[in-house]
């Protein structure tokens, strides 16, 4: 059985026995037990903070993509339980400790980004000091996204991102073969810029043993001079640190960490 199909029964039975819903989703016109009904689709988030985020997506406050909602296992509303709690509280020092990347006062915080070249990233943290965290949330995929659409010029986008790239991935890493693999990975390495101080961190369940598979390839084509702007945070370890660091002080965020836990880490 696979990460992805343990994940689906896991969340199915949260459905059932946490949530009390029985009744299944409806996704490409068949019913599915780890999707909620369109109706009942705020249940993917958590209770503790279940009301604020309605009321600030439908506000206009906060961007997401709510057609996704439904689906119990879906990375998008796991991004939104793990980071929205910060973003209200506008409080980023325990998130960032928690992905061991380097704290500081934070100016800006975006959910569900979209870069200039159209390029989505999960979170977008901007500092005092002007570098850029970028964080992109992986629950159930398979590893990052291959080229596989023939409506998309990949060799022009590939053209177009090169002289970016030259300076990040090694020169024998850096083809359009290589570029169509990891189609993905390449586009989230295009973000940054090699004078700069800017993160990109990838996190994902060590559990996911497809994605794990992956993993390697990011120190394999980085140059090493920037390998230190990449990191791979897993989510076992922060939801931990998250916890950890809530036990005396924070009763809304503890608890919101360890209903966390409960739903989405797999033992």
């Amino acid at each position: 059985m696979t990460y992805d199909d343990e994940l689906k029964m896991h969340v199915a039975k949260y459905k059932r026995e946490k949530l009390k819903v029985v009744e299944n989703g409806v996704w490409r016109n068949r019913e599915y037990e780890h999707i909620l009904p369109v109706e009942q689709r705020y249940l993917n988030l958590l209770k503790p903070y279940r009301q604020e985020f309605k009321c600030r997506f439908e506000s206009g406050q906060f961007t997401f993509n709510i057609e996704d909602l439904p689906h119990l296992n879906s990375s998008q509303a796991m991004g939104v339980n793990l980071f929205f709690p910060f973003h209200v509280a506008e409080w980023y020092s325990p998130f960032l400790q928690a992905l061991r990347i380097e704290d500081e006062p934070i100016q800006n915080s975006q959910f569900e980004y979209v870069m200039p070249d159209q390029t989505n990233v999960d979170i977008l943290l901007v500092g005092a000091s002007g570098r850029r965290v970028f964080v992109e949330v992986k629950l159930k995929e398979r590893g990052f996204g291959a080229a596989n659409s023939k409506k998309v010029d990949y060799a022009r986008i590939f053209q177009k991102h090169s002289p970016q790239l030259e300076s990040i991935v090694r020169n024998d890493h850096l083809t359009f073969r290589k570029f169509k693999q990891y189609y993905q990975l390449f586009r989230y390495l295009s973000f940054l810029s090699p004078e700069s101080s800017d993160v990109f961190c990838l996190l994902v369940p060590r559990r996911n043993e497809l994605f794990q598979k992956d993993i390697p390839v990011i120190n394999e084509i980085l140059r090493d001079e920037q390998k230190a702007k990449v990191k791979v945070a897993y989510l076992e370890d922060v939801v931990e640190r998250l916890i950890s660091s809530f036990q005396n002080d924070n009763q809304l965020l503890l608890q919101q960490f360890i209903l966390f836990k409960e739903k989405y880490i797999l033992f």
